[in-house]
């Protein structure tokens, strides 16, 4: 799905693969397993190599500050296959390059950490998703962290829609 390459290391490479899991490719033959479910979005800090991100299903993040040696789970979201669940199976989130410490992520509404993901909070309520589309993908400018912008999936009866934020997500 998703592949992230190191500002600072040509052989330092994250990628999310559905049904395998997120692997990292160090210059080496092999690639390797940092998390398991299906891989979806990961990031690798621009100005630090060894703070990276990576995830799995339904919007379950992980952060590690050495390389993989140990992680910790910074964004863990419930799910179940038979239910109703309100975020997209594949769902986003993105580091914000001008200042690492801010991530956003979407599950039915728009959510921001301003702390490398210790702690999140909604910015706008459920307004993106208030049509019944899951948010899908998440830019973020790379000079401004307030300036964002999250599309949604089109249903049977809604097309995709783009929305965009100059607050931080306060308003779209």
């Amino acid at each position: 799905y998703i592949g992230s390459a190191s500002q600072q290391d040509g052989n330092l490479l994250l990628g999310g693969l559905q049904d395998n899991y997120s692997i990292q490719f160090t210059g080496t033959n092999y690639w390797n397993v940092v998390l398991g479910g299906d891989g979806s979005f990961n990031a690798i800090d621009p100005t630090d190599d060894q703070r990276q991100y990576a995830s799995y299903q339904y919007l379950n993040v992980f952060r590690t500050i050495n390389n993989w040696s140990n992680s910790v789970q910074i964004y863990n979201h419930a799910s179940t296959p038979d239910l109703y669940n309100n975020t997209a199976f594949i769902a986003p989130f993105i580091l914000c390059p001008s200042n690492t410490q801010v991530l956003y992520a979407a599950t039915e509404e728009m959510l921001r950490s301003n702390n490398g993901g210790g702690n999140w909070f909604s910015t706008s309520g459920n307004v993106i998703s208030a049509l019944g589309e899951p948010v899908i993908s998440i830019g973020v400018s790379a000079t401004n962290v307030d300036s964002v912008f999250a599309s949604t999936a089109p249903s049977d009866t809604q097309h995709n829609h783009l929305w965009r934020s100059i607050d931080g997500g306060q308003n779209f």
